[in-house]
């Protein structure tokens, strides 16, 4: 289970441009659904929108209240 876990991990870190699982940030976040976006407060994908918040989070990670 855990070695499963670990290339899952390797294999998200890869997906993302990254080396190491260790290099990923919370920049590389994203939801896929409006709710996972709520309860997370990640931008939805594609996007800059955070869904319940009236903030815009620029390509730094950083949030802006509008």
């Amino acid at each position: 289970f855990l070695h499963t876990l670990t290339m899952e991990a390797q294999l998200l870190a890869r997906a993302c441009g990254k080396t190491n699982i260790h290099s990923l940030e919370p920049e590389d976040l994203a939801a896929l659904t409006m709710e996972a976006s709520a309860m997370c407060k990640v931008p939805l994908a594609g996007t800059n929108y955070v869904v319940g918040h009236e903030a815009l989070v620029d390509a730094g990670g950083n949030y802006h209240k509008y």
